[in-house]
């Protein structure tokens, strides 16, 4: 980082590689592929913090559509439905005419589905908290990746990396296997949500 506190952005940082007196002799041979490759790396390194942080959102929100719902809900879409209809029997017992005491022995025997509107308000609603939680999700996330050694494997896998690159060996790529664990829960969450909607 500058001096004055401010963000490299990529091109700065691939100036930084191209300068570093570190990889005199590699950058003479490469030189701007070299850099380029370091950046990917770094690039695909920093984005398994974004990677971890869905996975640990994905985790909750299942945990939470098993706990409250009794089904597997891994992702904000296939929550809704679920959420939507719980607010609007909420709703329909708070204004049932005979007040709502009777109005939760009514809703209790018949259903009340939820209109349109509120199900396209509660998605908006879940994926905004969702988006908070994912935010924060690292204060709860590094800590037990850091107990269990991940952070320190991931860091010697783009060490490596970085040595391997510098070295001449090309296929020596960092790849981060978090990408695929957040995808995974995107592709459950649309196939379930799916699945429900070709139901009925």
């Amino acid at each position: 980082m500058p001096a004055n506190g401010r963000r490299l952005d990529l091109a700065e940082l691939k100036q930084e590689i191209l300068g570093a007196p570190q990889l005199g002799s590699a950058l003479c041979q490469k030189g701007p592929i070299l850099a380029d490759r370091l950046l990917d790396a770094l690039t695909e390194y920093s984005g398994t913090r974004s990677a971890i942080a869905e996975f640990s959102t994905a985790l909750i929100t299942l945990g939470l559509g098993a706990l409250v719902f009794q089904t597997l809900t891994p992702g904000v879409i296939s929550m809704a439905p679920g959420v939507a209809a719980q607010v609007a029997r909420g709703d329909a017992i708070a204004n049932f005419p005979l007040g709502p005491t009777l109005g939760a022995g009514w809703y209790g025997v018949f259903s009340v589905d939820p209109t349109p509107m509120q199900l396209a308000l509660t998605v908006c609603v879940l994926m905004a908290l969702g988006a908070l939680v994912t935010s924060f999700a690292g204060v709860f996330a590094d800590p037990i990746q850091s107990r269990m050694g991940i952070h320190h494997r991931r860091l010697k896998r783009l060490s490596e990396t970085f040595e391997a690159e510098i070295g001449g060996q090309q296929d020596k790529r960092f790849i981060a296997r978090e990408h695929a664990l957040a995808r995974v829960f995107d592709i459950w969450d649309a196939a379930m949500s799916l699945l429900k909607m070709l139901r009925g």
